[in-house]
């Protein structure tokens, strides 16, 4: 069975934003994409790996090449932990560090 999320789940508004948890006993292949117009009106697509939650967290450093933002284009940075904090246990900490070309630390505001 193949479709996309509002032809499984209807009710969800357009703009929805969040995690999709799949739970089942049976194998199953998923991929996502995220399609939508940007503010010039040039349709964008970009894909959505499932990650599966039960595997062990990597923490290995990544790097991405390039982000951009501003002139109607912006970059999402998603970062998740497949762990719930208990109560009064610290909280799971990751790092975001952005460079320049240069290798000077960039001061963003995030949102």
């Amino acid at each position: 069975m193949a479709g996309s999320l509002q032809s499984f789940l209807p009710s969800l508004p357009p703009s929805i934003q969040g995690v999709l948890r799949i739970f089942t006993g049976a194998n199953v292949s998923v991929l996502g994409f995220r399609m939508r117009y940007n503010e010039r009106g040039d349709f964008l697509v970009t894909t959505a790996l499932p990650i599966p939650e039960a595997s062990p967290t990597d923490s290995t450093a990544r790097a991405v090449a390039q982000f951009v933002t501003g002139e109607g284009f912006a970059t999402q940075f998603i970062l998740f932990s497949p762990f719930s904090p208990t109560p009064g246990s610290p909280t799971p900490v990751g790092a975001l560090r952005l460079f320049d070309r240069f290798g000077k630390f960039l001061s963003l505001d995030l949102r």
